[in-house]
């Protein structure tokens, strides 16, 4: 069980703790049910809080440490390359190309490419599909070449694989907020039961 469900389950059954304990010292039923919903309160708004916060903090990162690019120029006649793409660090590489006569060419290579080698230098893709590629755990520089007759169409971004840690935030302070919230309902919800008819 991830670390921090069991901290929410912690947090709840502490507060049910709390109930019972208010109660066996002579606490009433409505007192003790008003002291839980304060607590409900505030620990469901503090783990919302906290949620909220990790998520933003997650989602900032991921797209900071993100670089898109949809940029192209002719090379040569019928020839058209990206700008440098660095790598400097192991990273997930997307690409979006309108043409399927293109490939990711390391820089060293570029002046060796033309149309009926190109399949000779280009690094193979990690996964295709549809004219976008996917290259996984690459580093380095590259250049993304397409030949086409007219000016094509091409996008990539690149995500460095330490990105990950963030994704792993962001799931973290979802959860969070989810267990603030079922907290924060429960505090309101939570009704002091009728005094015993005498």
């Amino acid at each position: 069980m991830p670390p921090i469900i069991d901290l929410a389950n912690f947090q709840i059954s502490r507060l049910v703790w709390v109930a019972q304990a208010l109660r066996s010292k002579g606490f009433s039923g409505g007192t003790a049910v008003l002291v839980m919903r304060r607590k409900l309160l505030l620990v469901g708004l503090t783990i919302l809080i906290l949620g909220a916060s990790v998520t933003g903090f997650g989602l900032v990162r991921v797209e900071g440490s993100s670089t898109r690019s949809t940029r192209v120029t002719a090379y040569s006649q019928g020839e058209y390359i990206t700008s440098v793409i660095n790598l400097s660090v192991p990273s997930v590489l997307t690409v979006e190309s309108s043409s399927k006569n293109s490939g990711l060419i390391p820089v060293y290579a570029l002046s060796l490419v033309n149309e009926s080698n190109i399949y000779l230098y280009a690094v193979r893709p990690t996964a295709s599909s549809g004219g976008i590629y996917s290259y996984t755990n690459i580093s380095g520089d590259y250049y993304y070449v397409v030949f086409s007759n007219v000016t094509p169409t091409v996008s990539y971004l690149i995500t460095p694989l330490n990105a990950a840690v963030y994704a792993t935030l962001i799931f973290t302070g979802i959860v969070f907020s989810i267990v603030g919230v079922v907290a924060v309902t429960l505090g309101v919800v939570l009704r002091t039961p009728p005094k015993p008819v005498t």
